[in-house]
C-alpha cells in the first residue's frame, strides 16, 4: 500500500523530462541584493549583478558565475576606509528536482574566489590595494518556465569568505535565463 501511494505521488515528478548530460547551455542574467550584514558594520554592500553559464552535468546542474557588487564604508572619512568593488567568481553544482508545472528546484554548493578592488590608491603604508580570497557557499534556486527555453528564477545564497576575519555573504537574486542546445564541438570538448 505504501509503495503504491509513493508511486502515485511521485509519478508526475518522474514524468518531467530531465535534460541529458551536457545537452544544453544556459545563460542567465540577474540582479543581486545583499541580505544582511557582512563586514561587522565597516562597509555596506550594495546591490549588484550576476552573469551565469550552466549545463547539465553528472545528474545535476553545473555552472560558472561572475557576480559584481559595490561596497561603501560606513564612515565619512575615505582615508580611514576606502570604497571597493567586489568581484566574485564561482563554480557550482547541485542536483535538480523537476516539480509539477515545469518548475525546477536546484540546491547545491559553490567554490570560488572574491576579488576586492579598492578605489583608494593612496592607502597608508604598504596596505593591500587589491585582495583575493577563497570562498565557498550553498545555494537554492527555483526556476519558473515562461516560454520555450526562457525561464525566470529566484535564488538565495550564503557564502563564507576565508579572510583573517571571516566574511559571511548572504544574497538573494532574481533574473532570467535562456537554455539553448550546446554546440556539438563544445559537447565533445567537455566530455
Amino acid at each position: 500500500m505504501r509503495v503504491s501511494l509513493a508511486l502515485l505521488l511521485l509519478g508526475p515528478l518522474a514524468a518531467v523530462a530531465q535534460p541529458r548530460h551536457l545537452e544544453t547551455l544556459e545563460g542567465a542574467l540577474s540582479g543581486v541584493a545583499p541580505a544582511g550584514e557582512a563586514y561587522d558594520g565597516l562597509w555596506t554592500m550594495g546591490p549588484g549583478g550576476a552573469l551565469r553559464v550552466g549545463t547539465e552535468f553528472f545528474g545535476g546542474r553545473a555552472h560558472f558565475a561572475l557576480h559584481a557588487f559595490p561596497n561603501e564604508p560606513t564612515t565619512a572619512d575615505p582615508a580611514e576606509l576606502p570604497e571597493f568593488l567586489a568581484l566574485r567568481g564561482t563554480v557550482g553544482w547541485g542536483p535538480r528536482l523537476g516539480l509539477p508545472l515545469g518548475l525546477g528546484l536546484t540546491a547545491g554548493g559553490t567554490v570560488g574566489a572574491v576579488h576586492m578592488r579598492f578605489d583608494d590608491e593612496d592607502l597608508a603604508g604598504n596596505a593591500l590595494v587589491n585582495e583575493t580570497e577563497l570562498a565557498a557557499g550553498l545555494f537554492a534556486r527555483l526556476d519558473v518556465p515562461v516560454a520555450g527555453p526562457v525561464h525566470l528564477f529566484a535564488e538565495a545564497e550564503v557564502a563564507h569568505v576565508y579572510t583573517a576575519v571571516p566574511i559571511r555573504y548572504r544574497f538573494v537574486q532574481g533574473g532570467v535565463s535562456v537554455s539553448l542546445p550546446a554546440p556539438p564541438w563544445l559537447r565533445r570538448l567537455l566530455r
